[in-house]
């Protein structure tokens, strides 16, 4: 066996190893600082985002129709909203709000409002209409109470309404002339029924002031 190999390093030896391993780590060292320089400097001329103001934005397709539009809508004055638009570039939903209320309106494919959705401070209003314009249906909330009522034509058919202590159903003919209705006054529960001029012609229970049976009955014969 070499006794050379199996010699200890000398002191030279030693000292060379040191001074090669410290100059990889001054190299090393170099390459971090390196690079933490570089990110630095990326990071402070990297722009900074951006905000884009406009008074509104147009959305196309392909084919460059205006399928939706978000902004001040120009079909109500001084409103923010949004509005979208079917392929044939039809209005169909319009969503706007402004400083008094907010609405929503759904559109047909002929540009027709068929629904209505509305708030404001003290009133909330659902609206239905049919594919001539017609109110048919509302629903109207508000701080004290609501109200239903259904339409025929132009005429109210049927309304119903409800506050704190009453309650009220009527329903009317074909011309809109009132023929009847409940009224329930906690707790007294009241149903009439009117004749085309909207006279009441019978009454549960029966008003206060009207003759009970015995008035109305005649004496007897003695």
């Amino acid at each position: 066996m070499d006794a050379n190999k199996l010699a200890p390093p000398t002191i030279e030896e030693r000292l060379a190893k040191l001074e090669e391993q410290n100059r990889r780590l001054k190299i090393a060292a170099a390459v971090a600082l390196a690079l933490i320089g570089v990110v630095a400097l990326i990071g402070a001329t990297a722009p900074k985002p951006k905000t884009i103001e406009a008074q509104m934005f147009v959305v196309v397709d392909k084919e460059g129709n205006k399928r939706a539009e978000f902004g001040m809508v120009p079909y109500f004055a001084t409103t923010s909203g949004l509005g979208l638009y079917d392929e044939n570039q039809n209005r169909r939903i319009v969503l706007s709000v402004q400083k008094a209320d907010t609405g929503l309106w759904l559109y047909d494919a002929k540009g027709g409002r068929r629904v209505t959705l509305s708030e404001n401070k003290d009133l909330a209003e659902l609206t239905l209409s049919d594919r001539n314009g017609k109110r048919r249906a509302e629903v109207t909330a508000g701080t004290n109470g609501g109200y239903l009522k259904l339409r025929n034509k132009d005429k109210g058919r049927v309304t119903v309404t409800a506050y704190e202590q009453i309650t009220d159903i009527e329903w009317a003919d074909q011309e809109g002339h009132l023929v009847g209705g409940e009224t329930m006054v906690e707790p007294r529960q009241l149903v009439e029924i009117r004749d085309e001029s909207g006279k009441v012609i019978w009454q549960a229970p029966p008003p206060d002031d009207a003759p009970d049976d015995a008035e109305k009955a005649e004496p007897a014969e003695q």
